[in-house]
């Protein structure tokens, strides 16, 4: 990092007497029986050089002079190729980064070494701290009265020394700025987090008293503990918000919601395709067995070598499917942990309404995820792997009969949650319309009547 102090150790094999350390906007040459160092100082505009005396030289060498330690510091302000001001008479000899040491060395017999050494210093800049924000259960439509998770984490190098939520309404010039719930204390990584528990820090709207169609721009600000070349200051993204009514906000989780049902409805139909299919494979299966008891012959041997292909493809598709279909039905899950993060955290939920999405939706969702799609794939992977090895595979198939059946149950008592949750949804997404339609109607006429009035002005 910038700033290191560090000693630059230089061994050999023989007694030193001269050393030359070169770069290209310096060369310090030490010699061991003189009490200064040597140091010319190389302007990179005109190339003119200045010669200085370091002092404390004499101490450099060791007694057996088979070594040199020289002092140096890697800094922002070393003063070569600068205008600054900074001492050049004694150690450490300050270098900038990313410099490049050329390395001679002259022993007591004035022998040279063949060729220089070369040694790339590089100092690392201390940054702004990273903050690392997402936001978690909200989407960019809120309530006046949410309450916002943003979860994430902060890392300095040199220790995160403080963090805020700065926040903005509107296009205002105004900006709020409102501490986190925990303070950095200096840790180099900062998780966002209220408790263990609760793995997010949260920002609260009700305060900000805002109004419909208002916007609110939110971000996570931290400062490093740098007090060398700092404090540096940086921020995540800044999440734009624009405030909705109540109402709103359920109209628009309804459409999400209804989405998800008809993702799942084409799940299961999808599934029930791959049920008829079984059964007709489970029927090619049962031909299949009883020719392999038949005499052999070429149309025999023809038949089976065609019932053997269809049925390995069947095979292989279906573990295709069942495992693709998995992956969907669990972005459905995912979907409806959304649904009622956004609920809560909007506080537009009610006991009855996470009551009916827990139990009649997340809970058998999880079941059916967890356990009867992971059921379904090993039985058609079971059959799969007795039917390469020509086995008896109605045993197998009546298996995935069964599996695909439990996924096919399960499936129709969440759609049948899903729809009597439609109905009441739907009931409120109508009462939404009225009311906006009222509105109109509301607006209409009061143009209507000011366009006759000024209409009657005009006529007088």
């Amino acid at each position: 990092p910038m700033e290191t102090s560090f000693d630059m150790q230089i061994l050999a094999n023989k007694p030193l007497y001269e050393v030359h350390l070169r770069a290209k906007l310096f060369e310090l040459v030490c010699i061991r029986d003189r009490g200064t160092a040597q140091l010319t100082v190389i302007d990179p505009e005109t190339e003119e050089k200045q010669l200085v005396e370091v002092q404390g030289a004499e101490q450099l060498f060791a007694e057996d002079a088979l070594s040199i330690s020289v002092p140096m510091q890697v800094s922002l302000h070393s003063g070569f190729g600068t205008k600054e001001l900074v001492d050049l008479t004694s150690l450490p000899l300050i270098i900038p980064s990313d410099t490049s040491l050329q390395i001679t060395l002259i022993d007591q017999d004035e022998i040279y070494s063949p060729d220089p050494a070369i040694v790339m210093i590089n100092g690392i800049a201390d940054l702004e701290p990273v903050v690392d924000t997402r936001l978690r259960g909200v989407s960019s439509v809120i309530t006046r009265g949410a309450s916002i998770p943003i979860q994430g984490r902060i890392l300095d190098d040199y220790g995160v020394e403080n963090a805020w939520f700065r926040y903005q309404v509107d296009e205002s010039k105004d900006v709020g700025i409102r501490p986190l719930s925990r303070a950095p204390g200096g840790v180099r990584v900062f998780p966002l987090e209220i408790s263990s528990e609760e793995p997010v820090e949260r920002f609260n709207v009700l305060p900000l008293e805002l109004k419909v169609d208002q916007t609110l721009t939110v971000g996570v600000y931290a400062k490093d503990g740098d007090t060398l070349n700092g404090p540096h200051e940086g921020h995540g993204e800044l999440f734009t918000f624009t405030i909705v009514s109540t109402d709103e906000l359920l109209a628009r989780l309804y459409d999400d919601e209804v989405n998800l049902r008809l993702r799942f409805e084409q799940i299961r139909d999808e599934i029930k395709d791959l049920r008829d299919s079984l059964t007709d494979n489970i029927t090619l299966d049962a031909e299949r067995q009883r020719l392999r008891g038949t005499p052999e012959s070429a149309e025999r041997d023809e038949e089976l070598r065609k019932l053997d292909v269809t049925i390995a493809s069947f095979a292989d598709r279906a573990i295709h499917l069942i495992g693709k279909k998995h992956t969907e039905s669990r972005s459905i899950e995912i979907g409806f942990r959304s649904l009622r993060e956004e609920l809560v955290n909007n506080r537009v939920d009610t006991k009855e309404t996470l009551e009916r999405i827990d139990d009649g939706v997340l809970q058998p969702l999880q079941v059916l995820n967890d356990e009867e799609f992971q059921s379904a794939d090993e039985s058609y992977g079971n059959f799969r792997l007795v039917n390469e090895r020509q086995g008896e595979t109605s045993g197998a198939l009546e298996q995935s009969a069964i599996m695909t059946d439990a996924v096919l149950r399960r499936m129709d008592q969440i759609l049948v949650e899903m729809r009597d949750r439609g109905t009441f949804n739907e009931f409120i997404q109508q009462l939404q319309k009225l009311i906006e339609e009222e509105k109109k109607l509301k607006e209409e006429i009061q143009k209507k009547q000011n366009e006759s009035f000024f209409n009657d002005l005009g006529g007088n």
